[in-house]
Protein backbone atom coordinates (compact mmCIF):
# COMPACT_ATOMS: atom_id res chain seq x y z
CA UNK A 1 0.00 0.00 0.00
CA UNK A 2 1.59 3.31 -1.01
CA UNK A 3 2.24 5.83 1.76
CA UNK A 4 -0.26 8.36 0.40
CA UNK A 5 -3.03 5.76 0.33
CA UNK A 6 -2.13 4.60 3.84
CA UNK A 7 -2.27 8.17 5.12
CA UNK A 8 -5.67 8.69 3.48
CA UNK A 9 -6.92 5.53 5.18
CA UNK A 10 -5.63 6.68 8.57
CA UNK A 11 -7.28 10.05 8.03
CA UNK A 12 -10.61 8.47 7.04
CA UNK A 13 -10.42 6.24 10.14
CA UNK A 14 -10.08 9.38 12.25
CA UNK A 15 -6.51 8.66 13.34
CA UNK A 16 -4.62 11.29 11.40
CA UNK A 17 -5.16 15.04 11.21
CA UNK A 18 -3.72 16.98 8.30
CA UNK A 19 -1.92 20.21 9.07
CA UNK A 20 -0.42 23.04 7.07
CA UNK A 21 2.43 22.34 4.63
CA UNK A 22 1.42 18.73 4.01
CA UNK A 23 2.16 17.71 7.57
CA UNK A 24 0.07 15.33 9.63
CA UNK A 25 -0.16 14.28 13.25
CA UNK A 26 -1.90 11.54 15.21
CA UNK A 27 -5.27 12.75 16.37
CA UNK A 28 -5.86 13.25 20.07
CA UNK A 29 -9.32 12.40 21.32
CA UNK A 30 -11.35 14.94 23.24
CA UNK A 31 -13.44 13.98 26.23
CA UNK A 32 -16.50 13.93 23.94
CA UNK A 33 -14.69 11.65 21.48
CA UNK A 34 -13.79 9.26 24.28
CA UNK A 35 -17.40 9.17 25.43
CA UNK A 36 -18.57 8.30 21.92
CA UNK A 37 -15.85 5.68 21.51
CA UNK A 38 -16.76 3.94 24.76
CA UNK A 39 -20.50 4.11 24.05
CA UNK A 40 -19.88 2.41 20.71
CA UNK A 41 -17.56 -0.15 22.27
CA UNK A 42 -20.14 -0.87 24.96
CA UNK A 43 -22.82 -1.51 22.35
CA UNK A 44 -20.67 -3.64 20.07
CA UNK A 45 -18.83 -5.60 22.74
CA UNK A 46 -21.99 -6.36 24.73
CA UNK A 47 -23.47 -7.92 21.59
CA UNK A 48 -20.27 -9.84 20.83
CA UNK A 49 -20.22 -11.23 24.38
CA UNK A 50 -23.85 -12.34 24.04
CA UNK A 51 -23.15 -14.01 20.69
CA UNK A 52 -19.94 -15.60 21.98
CA UNK A 53 -21.86 -17.13 24.88
CA UNK A 54 -24.35 -18.55 22.41
CA UNK A 55 -21.87 -19.72 19.77
CA UNK A 56 -18.49 -20.51 21.35
CA UNK A 57 -17.22 -24.06 20.93
CA UNK A 58 -15.45 -25.93 23.75
CA UNK A 59 -12.13 -25.32 21.96
CA UNK A 60 -12.82 -21.57 21.77
CA UNK A 61 -13.80 -21.39 25.44
CA UNK A 62 -10.59 -23.23 26.36
CA UNK A 63 -8.56 -20.62 24.46
CA UNK A 64 -10.58 -17.88 26.16
CA UNK A 65 -9.79 -19.35 29.57
CA UNK A 66 -6.08 -19.44 28.69
CA UNK A 67 -6.22 -15.83 27.50
CA UNK A 68 -7.90 -14.78 30.75
CA UNK A 69 -5.17 -16.51 32.77
CA UNK A 70 -2.50 -14.82 30.65
CA UNK A 71 -4.23 -11.49 31.22
CA UNK A 72 -4.19 -11.98 35.00
CA UNK A 73 -0.46 -12.77 34.91
CA UNK A 74 0.18 -9.73 32.70
CA UNK A 75 -1.97 -7.54 34.95
CA UNK A 76 0.07 -8.61 37.98
CA UNK A 77 3.21 -7.61 36.05
CA UNK A 78 1.60 -4.25 35.11
CA UNK A 79 1.82 -5.17 31.41
CA UNK A 80 -1.76 -6.06 30.54
CA UNK A 81 -2.56 -3.95 27.45
CA UNK A 82 -1.93 -6.57 24.77
CA UNK A 83 -3.42 -9.37 26.86
CA UNK A 84 -6.63 -7.41 27.36
CA UNK A 85 -6.94 -6.70 23.65
CA UNK A 86 -6.42 -10.41 22.95
CA UNK A 87 -9.36 -11.35 25.20
CA UNK A 88 -11.68 -8.79 23.62
CA UNK A 89 -10.69 -9.83 20.10
CA UNK A 90 -11.15 -13.53 20.88
CA UNK A 91 -14.61 -12.90 22.31
CA UNK A 92 -15.49 -11.03 19.12
CA UNK A 93 -14.09 -13.90 17.03
CA UNK A 94 -16.25 -16.37 18.97
CA UNK A 95 -19.30 -14.28 18.03
CA UNK A 96 -18.63 -15.21 14.37
CA UNK A 97 -19.81 -11.88 13.03
CA UNK A 98 -17.04 -10.40 10.85
CA UNK A 99 -18.54 -6.91 10.69
CA UNK A 100 -18.63 -6.66 14.50
CA UNK A 101 -15.02 -7.85 14.59
CA UNK A 102 -13.94 -5.25 12.02
CA UNK A 103 -15.62 -2.43 13.92
CA UNK A 104 -14.16 -3.57 17.23
CA UNK A 105 -10.69 -3.65 15.65
CA UNK A 106 -11.22 -0.12 14.35
CA UNK A 107 -12.36 1.16 17.76
CA UNK A 108 -9.46 -0.55 19.52
CA UNK A 109 -7.02 1.00 17.04
CA UNK A 110 -8.49 4.45 17.59
CA UNK A 111 -8.37 4.00 21.35
CA UNK A 112 -4.81 2.69 21.34
CA UNK A 113 -3.42 5.36 19.03
CA UNK A 114 -5.47 8.50 19.61
CA UNK A 115 -7.14 7.94 22.94
CA UNK A 116 -4.59 6.29 25.15
CA UNK A 117 -1.81 8.86 25.02
CA UNK A 118 -2.69 9.63 28.63
CA UNK A 119 -3.16 6.05 29.86
CA UNK A 120 0.35 4.65 30.50
CA UNK A 121 1.41 5.34 34.05
CA UNK A 122 -2.09 6.46 34.94
CA UNK A 123 -4.72 4.84 37.05
CA UNK A 124 -5.24 1.11 36.58
CA UNK A 125 -8.65 -0.38 37.07
CA UNK A 126 -8.77 -3.47 39.29
CA UNK A 127 -10.23 -5.63 36.53
CA UNK A 128 -8.88 -9.19 36.52
CA UNK A 129 -12.01 -10.30 38.32
CA UNK A 130 -14.29 -8.75 35.68
CA UNK A 131 -12.62 -10.78 32.93
CA UNK A 132 -12.85 -13.90 35.06
CA UNK A 133 -16.63 -13.53 35.54
CA UNK A 134 -17.16 -12.61 31.89
CA UNK A 135 -15.18 -15.61 30.66
CA UNK A 136 -17.11 -17.91 32.99
CA UNK A 137 -20.44 -16.58 31.68
CA UNK A 138 -19.31 -17.33 28.11
CA UNK A 139 -18.11 -20.82 29.11
CA UNK A 140 -21.48 -21.42 30.80
CA UNK A 141 -23.27 -20.18 27.66
CA UNK A 142 -25.07 -17.60 29.82
CA UNK A 143 -25.74 -14.96 27.16
CA UNK A 144 -27.58 -12.54 29.48
CA UNK A 145 -24.79 -12.52 32.05
CA UNK A 146 -22.08 -12.28 29.38
CA UNK A 147 -23.77 -9.25 27.83
CA UNK A 148 -24.29 -7.57 31.21
CA UNK A 149 -20.75 -8.25 32.43
CA UNK A 150 -19.19 -6.93 29.22
CA UNK A 151 -21.31 -3.79 29.45
CA UNK A 152 -20.17 -3.22 33.04
CA UNK A 153 -16.56 -3.97 32.09
CA UNK A 154 -16.54 -1.37 29.30
CA UNK A 155 -18.30 1.16 31.54
CA UNK A 156 -15.64 0.60 34.20
CA UNK A 157 -12.92 1.17 31.62
CA UNK A 158 -14.57 4.40 30.54
CA UNK A 159 -14.80 5.62 34.15
CA UNK A 160 -11.08 4.96 34.58
CA UNK A 161 -10.26 6.82 31.36
CA UNK A 162 -12.51 9.74 32.40
CA UNK A 163 -10.69 10.11 35.72
CA UNK A 164 -7.31 9.98 34.00
CA UNK A 165 -8.45 12.50 31.37
CA UNK A 166 -9.75 14.86 34.08
CA UNK A 167 -6.53 14.57 36.10
CA UNK A 168 -4.55 15.79 33.10
CA UNK A 169 -6.82 18.72 32.29
CA UNK A 170 -5.23 22.12 32.87
CA UNK A 171 -6.12 23.51 36.27
CA UNK A 172 -7.76 26.95 36.36
CA UNK A 173 -5.32 29.64 37.32
CA UNK A 174 -5.87 31.39 40.59
CA UNK A 175 -5.76 35.17 40.59
CA UNK A 176 -2.42 36.67 41.56
CA UNK A 177 -2.34 38.11 45.06
CA UNK A 178 -1.11 41.58 45.85
CA UNK A 179 0.70 42.44 49.02
CA UNK A 180 -2.66 43.45 50.52
CA UNK A 181 -3.90 39.89 49.94
CA UNK A 182 -6.51 40.83 47.37
CA UNK A 183 -6.64 39.58 43.80
CA UNK A 184 -4.99 41.81 41.24
CA UNK A 185 -7.43 43.66 39.02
Amino acid sequence: MPVVEAMRRLESDGLLVKQARKQARVRELSQEDLEGLYLLREAIESVTARLAAQRATPEETQVLQELAQAYERAWEANDDGEAEVAIHRHIAACARCPLLMEELDRFLLIERTAGRSFKPGGERAPRPHSHRALVQAIIDHDADSAEYLMKKHIQGGYETVQREFASRAPKPREPRRTSAGRGKT
